[in-house]
């Protein structure tokens, strides 16, 4: 039976499950493209799609397998294994070839176009920033790209660990740099 196709279902909609391994199979697609593109890095496009492979493996295990899986699990499924044959076509084409076979597919896989990426589906919906006091790794806050930078130092200044190290301190500065780092100087 073919795989079913991606689901018409709009981001918000799908379960975290669903949407961390579509974030991760636009991410492949978007990496293993630049180190073919940019590099020629076959060495980490491999190690891309063995991580997008773990990601089928863990979602599978986390929707109970194929038999309990629903229709938008199976189609969400269904395009990470279609990506993940196709990106590994131009390693092992004759093995690709047999893979999209295996998964229904009538035409042959030379055929198929390369994938493209949503940068969008490839974001991360949540960061997870190191803050440091005094240079030293203290703690680590999440918060969604695109968080405005009051909002890392408010959240960086009422971390509990962070307060431990910051109790009867004065705060010098807040150096925020977005999406990468809070590093809080005391004296």
């Amino acid at each position: 039976t073919a795989v079913a196709d991606a689901p018409a279902v709009p981001r918000e909609q799908l379960t975290p499950a669903q949407r961390a391994l579509v974030r991760k199979t636009h991410q492949t697609i978007r990496g293993v493209t630049q180190d073919f593109e940019t590099d020629l890095q076959l060495n980490t496009a491999i190690a891309k799609l063995m991580e997008l492979l773990n990601a089928i493996a863990d979602f599978d295990g986390e929707v109970g397998g194929p038999e309990a899986a629903g229709e938008t699990d199976r189609a969400v499924m269904g395009d990470a294994l279609r990506t993940l044959v196709t990106l590994l076509a131009p390693f092992a084409p004759h093995v690709a070839e047999e893979m999209w076979e295996g998964l229904g597919q009538t035409t042959s896989l030379t055929r198929q176009s390369w994938p493209t990426f949503d940068e969008a589906l490839a974001r991360e919906e949540t960061l997870e920033i190191p803050v440091q006091v005094n240079g030293k790794l203290r703690s680590r806050i999440f918060l969604p790209p695109g968080t405005p930078r009051e909002e890392y130092e408010r959240a960086a200044l009422a971390d509990e660990r962070v307060r431990a190290f910051i109790d009867g301190k004065r705060v010098v500065k807040v150096i925020v740099v977005p999406e990468r780092l809070v590093n809080v100087v005391v004296s």
